[in-house]
């Protein structure tokens, strides 16, 4: 690829700088990058949109992780897992970003949030509901949740990622999950009285 191609900023509005980036990864690095970089960056930035709930902020946050690991290329690439250390970067960004902002089951996750590399306009539709129920969540139990179901990462990814046991990741899952599936429950209710009060008041023919 050539400097000032357009390839990533084309493909990815949110990657801000593509000629300053093609630099800091140099010619030779580029190609492993590219592949890279395609392959991560809908999850990612999905992830991050939850986590911030802006998309705005979500577009920063993923352009400065992705200009770190740009810069480091060379070092990151030999990593065990590069894909961890970019999350633990993004999310320790949006963090800073957020920090003072507040803002059971694994199949009903998964039916909301489809994880297999989605394009960025199914991940953008599927997360909508997503966002929705995590919103109220403690701030850990949200990000453990998204790491599990929008980047789609192993307990021991996430345990990576977040700096914590796998153990507190899977009891904060298990919470989530309770947690999200009683206010489901809690919806179904209230639609169903909602239903019935609806019934009652429809006058007889």
């Amino acid at each position: 690829m050539r400097p000032g191609s357009t390839h990533f900023s084309a493909g990815h509005p949110a990657f801000g700088a593509p000629d300053r980036l093609y630099w800091s990864v140099g010619a030779i690095g580029m190609d492993t990058f590219e592949t890279w970089y395609e392959q991560l960056h809908p999850r990612l930035h999905a992830a991050i949109r939850v986590t911030c709930g802006s998309t705005e902020d979500a577009d920063d946050v993923v352009a400065e992780a992705f200009e770190r690991a740009a810069s480091r290329w060379t070092r990151v690439q030999r990593m065990a897992n590069p894909d961890g250390w970019t999350y633990r970067v993004a999310f320790n960004l949006a963090r800073r970003r957020h920090g003072a902002r507040r803002r059971d089951e694994d199949l009903v996750l998964t039916a909301l949030v489809r994880p297999t590399r989605p394009t960025g306009d199914e991940l953008g539709m599927a997360t909508g509901r997503f966002v929705e129920l995590v919103a109220p969540l403690p701030e850990r139990t949200r990000e453990v949740l998204v790491l599990r179901h929008v980047a789609d990462l192993t307990e021991p990814g996430i345990a990576e990622v977040l700096g914590i046991s796998r153990g507190t990741v899977s009891s904060t899952l298990r919470d989530g999950h309770r947690r999200i599936a009683r206010r489901l429950a809690e919806e179904a209710d209230a639609d169903a009285r909602d239903g019935a009060r609806d019934g009652a008041e429809e006058p007889l023919g």
